[in-house]
């Protein structure tokens, strides 16, 4: 592994490295305290060509919890830029690419100056287009992203070119209860070497479908370990470490080296606020309300109303 970077954050040094690993170091005898979040994940656009269309009233990601529809808009990236100000060099961003256009091309340029390292996902679906793929991989060689999230769906992963599945730092994302716990085991044998398990979100258009008695639900918790057996890397968000109890699976010394807990949070900058996560509409503030460094330090410190922490945790809690 290549060190890409390495940083003071609070009283830790964090340490980033080519394959997408970070280390988080701080003193035995302190409890951990950062400055500023380890990553930021950031809505620039509500627009997507598989969102829910106004004319049919239908979406072909039904599932969305971003609530994207055919008609969405793109985000102010002067405004977004500016509540960026600050961030440490080092500092990761997490992106969907829904659609790639000049202003997201910019941002990116932006972001590359800054040197804060940029993890994007881009749906499956899109990859079937040879100029998406092109600028995937543009992107890629001009070191404007690192990391490359990949939403994986059942149907189109032929055009998944070997070029993508062998980058070191492409990552298939899949949803359980969602995905069909199978199909996603067999990725295994057609070249994909790492996945990330995303929870299954009551939010946006999947708000009220989740289930967690469901089938689906039941096969994922119990065969969760078998991915491990069959990817060189499997990762979880933290709504999934939740949904499949991952923390029982785990001796306490395994946990605690790889648990690296929240540190992060939600940039809408289409509507320009700042949220503890993408499934959250609690604890919300305007762009201008606060800064991004304020607004992290207000969740790590949870100097905020009790109503709110107690709404926040009875939404999250009803989701495991």
């Amino acid at each position: 592994m290549k060190l890409l970077h390495k940083y003071k954050n609070g009283n830790a040094t964090i340490e980033i490295f080519s394959d997408g690993t970070r280390v988080t170091e701080w003193p035995d005898n302190e409890p951990l305290k950062l400055e500023y979040p380890l990553n930021v994940d950031i809505r620039l656009m509500t627009k997507c060509p598989y969102g829910l269309n106004p004319k049919t009233g239908k979406a072909v990601c039904s599932f969305c919890h971003e609530s994207a529809t055919t008609d969405g808009k793109e985000c102010d990236y002067d405004a977004l830029l500016k509540q960026l100000e600050g961030l440490p060099k080092g500092a990761e961003i997490a992106i969907g690419m829904n659609d790639i256009t000049e202003g997201l091309y910019n941002f990116l340029f932006k972001c590359k100056e800054n040197e804060w390292i940029v993890n994007a996902t881009v749906n499956q679906r899109l990859v079937a287009y040879e100029s998406v793929r092109n600028m995937i991989y543009s992107f890629i060689e001009h070191d404007l992203i690192k990391g490359l999230g990949i939403s994986y769906r059942p149907e189109g992963f032929q055009y998944v070119t070997d070029r993508i599945k062998n980058y070191e730092n492409t990552v298939f994302h899949v949803i359980a209860g969602i995905d069909d716990f199978d199909l996603v085991r067999e990725l295994s044998f057609y070249g994909v070497k790492k996945i990330l398990v995303l929870g299954e979100k009551d939010f946006g258009l999947n708000k009220g479908k989740v289930n967690l008695d469901s089938e689906s639900h039941k096969t994922w918790k119990a065969r969760i370990m078998e991915l491990t057996e069959r990817f060189d890397v499997v990762s979880f968000d933290n709504l999934a470490l939740k949904q499949l109890g991952i923390k029982e699976k785990l001796n306490p010394e395994l946990w605690e080296e790889f648990y690296q807990g929240e540190h992060s949070f939600y940039i809408n900058a289409v509507d320009q606020y700042f949220a503890p996560s993408s499934r959250s509409n609690l604890m919300i503030k305007k762009f201008g309300e606060t800064t991004l460094k304020e607004y992290f330090q207000m969740l790590e410190t949870q100097l905020i109303d009790v109503k709110d922490i107690n709404a926040w945790q009875e939404q999250n809690i009803s989701l495991v």
